[in-house]
């Protein structure tokens, strides 16, 4: 009989409706990155509607970018044939074009480049804000200290 009795499991409590007040809490970050960052699956058509804001969002970037880098297009340019000064007496006809839009095309081409040079930075929160919630929590750290590293060799040129 003794046996029988010890391979009796021992009761167990019975389940709480509020099993959420028995479990710990998550830390404050925690609680802060699943605000920012639910996990909560979306149908497909939400997910390109985020996609779509995202695109619309980038062009809009890269329009103020280039917008802002319009008026600096002849500066900027002055800037870049500088070091031709030390080449050649007359850098102006060393860089003459012979196209009919050839003049317009190199403001064209400078002032994209420096216009998504100007817009990168927004265009990168863009993007992570889009790719950011696939991601996993201990992904989501790396992504954003690799981010933050970025920034800093960025900036330090």
């Amino acid at each position: 009989m003794t046996a029988e009795i010890n391979s009796v499991e021992p009761e167990r409590p019975p389940a709480t409706r509020h099993a959420a007040a028995v479990r710990p809490t998550a830390a404050p970050g925690r609680a802060r990155e699943r605000a920012l960052w639910p996990d909560e699956p979306k149908p497909f058509l939400e997910h390109l509607e985020d996609l779509r804001r995202a695109i619309l969002a980038s062009a809009a970037l890269l329009a103020l970018g280039m917008a802002a880098a319009l008026p600096l297009a002849p500066q900027i340019l002055r800037i870049l044939r500088a070091p031709l000064s030390g080449l050649t007496d007359r850098p102006e006809e060393f860089l003459r074009s012979l196209e009919i839009a050839g003049g317009f095309s190199i403001a064209a081409r400078l002032t994209f480049w420096v216009g998504l040079l100007l817009a990168a930075p927004g265009i990168v929160l863009v993007i992570a804000r889009f790719i950011f919630p696939a991601l996993r929590a201990a992904e989501r750290r790396a992504a954003a200290g690799a981010f933050v590293l970025a920034i800093v060799l960025f900036v330090g040129g």
